[in-house]
């Protein structure tokens, strides 16, 4: 992973190369390490798909059975062949290529880079149903919190909250309803800036005829933007207008523990439940109706909560006291609430 890790980049100007500078985000298309990466995730993604063949509920494609084909990869792009019915196509959904299920961590990053991916396209195009919203919106909050689809579970963290940007106390999570409204304005900023593109161009000519057709839209009176704001734009900036349509939300004191943290994506998702005191504790599955003992699992002498487990229990305690003690602090163990400001 150094040679991913380690990338640097110089541009040449008149000639001369420019002082090296370091690639933030890591080796880029067109990188000369970027074919042999993908070479080697191709190879053991391949390796696990062909594990399918032993499985005797698959039902091969019926063009591919004699020669037991299950997948064909050519370049970048991956061809998977089965029968269309729910069995096969499930062995390709269950496929494993990390040893454990994912974690929420995981599940998180799935939405926001595979779910979220899949109804982008349309979003730039159509403005969504409400049920078709909310019909997507349900599959990807059961998948965060079950790992499935089909089963429903109490979610720990409210759907809309999710989608507050991390400084406000949310994940980032984009907001279906809002991007696909931006998506739409940023079409119909390009039908009426672009017009040296052909598509658009026979548009204006047998459709639109000279008319301002932002000017019907209700999107940009809700983000409070004018009409003149938006046509001066030089580059439409989908952050901006997606910043403005979901409004201004109060910033969180916690915002630094969350917010540019190096930490495993996983510590950071236990510690942003942490922080909204939404995790697994005793007390808070007593208050579901859960018949479980409330005492803590440590110590046993009181209530398990999420300040008595992570500070006032007599082994919290000691750890507090010796991890301050070899960090050279001198005070004394604050509380929950105390800690997070």
């Amino acid at each position: 992973m150094t040679c991913v890790t380690t990338v640097s980049y110089t541009i040449f100007v008149n000639g001369k190369p420019t002082r090296p500078f370091d690639a933030r985000r890591g080796v880029r298309q067109g990188g000369p390490l970027s074919p042999y990466l993908f070479v080697l995730a191709m190879e053991y993604l391949t390796r696990i798909l062909k594990t399918l063949k032993e499985k005797p509920d698959l039902n091969y494609h019926p063009r591919c059975e004699t020669l037991h084909i299950v997948q064909l990869s050519f370049a970048d792009d991956l061809l998977l062949f089965c029968r269309g019915d729910v069995v096969s196509i499930n062995y390709y959904m269950g496929v494993q290529v990390f040893p454990q299920a994912p974690y929420l961590s995981g599940r998180l990053q799935l939405i926001k880079s595979v779910l979220f991916a899949i109804q982008s396209f349309w979003s730039q195009i159509f403005p969504l149903p409400k049920n078709i919203i909310q019909g997507i919106e349900i599959i990807c909050k059961r998948f965060l919190w079950t790992g499935e689809t089909e089963n429903r579970a109490k979610a720990l963290v409210a759907w809309k909250q999710l989608s507050w940007p991390k400084s406000a106390g949310g994940l980032n999570i984009t907001y279906i309803l809002i991007w696909n409204r931006d998506a739409l304005i940023k079409h119909l900023w390009n039908i009426n800036k672009k017009k040296d593109c052909l598509w658009i161009q026979w548009i204006h000519t047998y459709y639109i005829k000279q008319q301002k057709i932002l000017g019907t839209t209700k999107y940009l009176n809700e983000a409070n933007i004018g009409i003149e704001e938006v046509m001066n734009m030089q580059e439409y900036s989908i952050r901006f207008v997606y910043d403005k349509l979901r409004g201004e939300l109060p910033k969180v004191e916690w915002k630094r523990l969350i917010c540019n943290n190096i930490s495993s994506p996983k510590w950071i998702f236990n510690l942003y439940l942490a922080i909204l005191g939404r995790l697994y504790t005793r007390d808070r599955l007593m208050g579901w109706g859960i018949a479980i003992c409330s005492d803590c699992s440590l110590c046993g002498r009181a209530t398990e909560s999420h300040d008595h487990l992570f500070f006032k229990c007599n082994y919290s305690t000691v750890i507090w006291r010796k991890l301050l003690q070899w960090l050279g602090i001198t005070r004394d163990v604050q509380g929950w609430n105390d800690k997070i400001q």
